[in-house]
């Protein structure tokens, strides 16, 4: 008995040690996703203002309002692999119809983009360092005589995103592609069907666009405008003087003299080019004015900015005293 209970005690021992070999099973660790990826630099960090110049130049809408995904990098396949690269971060820039390019530059400085004074000369000098063969409206531009600013009336009013590290060029460019989206080959041949230049009709937009609160207005300011080109009448409007003292004369004060003859619409015919940047309604008020025979009008500065028009001056003068204190909330 004694032996046999010995026996079974040796047996409970050895499986004892046998079970204590073994290690119980682990649950496996969580792997947690790469979170060290988003702070690797990106493969090409140094080359976003290149990069960003040569796709834009590839496609024109890059860079400008519709255009989701310009910019974003990463992998698509299901969201299985992170990306390694960060995107170029952007700002938004909106550039209202109406702005200058001088308003333009400030609001790019004031974005932290570039300074103003490196958008106005990298904009003055862009036949030295633009391809025009790639923006065909710009044909002539630069050949425009007494043009206080070259490109005034030639970057669309759009949101554009632009990179943060971008320089004035880039943005230029940027800017130029924006136009092109509008000013298509169509529209061009709208233009050369209409007996003016392109630099003649953003002219004559820029001023509608300056003058006009209305819809309504815009295609009836156009009409006198042309009339009085016609009658070889100067435009006699404010807005081209209030450009003379509001634009030219604080960025050329030196050259101001000279240059604000050509702008303050005192002489007869066109003045020298655009004073603002105009919207697609102003351009295509240029490109079809009513059908007037009105030489004179006058735009209310309160609302309902009522709108008047004369054929003689004599009319205009009439209506003008009898209505001015309503017309401008005095």
């Amino acid at each position: 008995m004694k032996k046999t209970i010995s026996i079974l005690l040796c047996i409970i021992l050895l499986l004892g040690l046998v079970s204590c070999g073994k290690e119980e099973p682990k649950t496996p660790d969580i792997v947690k996703p790469d979170s060290s990826a988003a702070d690797l630099p990106s493969s090409n960090s140094d080359d976003h203002s290149d990069n960003t110049a040569d796709n834009t130049a590839k496609n024109p809408t890059n860079g400008t309002t519709g255009d989701s995904n310009n910019g974003a990098t990463g992998n698509s396949s299901g969201g299985t692999t992170e990306s390694t690269t960060e995107p170029v971060k952007k700002i938004k820039v909106t550039i209202p119809e109406g702005y200058t390019l001088l308003r333009i530059s400030w609001l790019l400085e004031d974005k932290g983009l570039c300074t103003s004074d490196e958008f106005v000369e990298a904009a003055q000098t862009a036949n030295k360092w633009l391809d025009l063969n790639e923006y065909p409206f710009l044909k002539g531009t630069f050949n425009a005589k007494n043009v206080c600013f070259y490109l005034e009336g030639y970057i669309f009013p759009l949101t554009y995103e632009i990179p943060e590290d971008a320089d004035a060029k880039t943005i230029i460019k940027m800017f130029l592609n924006g136009t092109k989206t509008r000013f298509t080959s169509d529209f061009l041949a709208k233009v050369n069907n209409s007996g003016h230049t392109l630099h003649e009709i953003l002219t004559i937009a820029s001023i509608i666009e300056k003058e006009a609160n209305t819809d309504e207005q815009r295609p009836m300011i156009s009409s006198v405008l042309y009339n009085r080109l016609k009658a070889n009448m100067p435009f006699q409007c404010d807005v081209c003087i209030k450009y003379c003292e509001g634009v030219i004369k604080i960025a050329y004060p030196d050259k101001f003299p000279t240059i604000k003859e050509y702008y303050n619409a005192k002489n007869p015919g066109m003045i020298a080019g655009p004073i603002c940047n105009p919207g697609m309604k102003s351009i295509n008020a240029a490109l079809n004015p009513a059908d007037t025979d009105y030489l004179y009008f006058i735009i209310g500065t309160v609302p309902p900015y009522e709108a008047h028009y004369s054929k003689t001056y004599e009319e205009h003068n009439k209506f003008w005293q009898e209505n001015k204190d309503r017309l401008t909330g005095a």
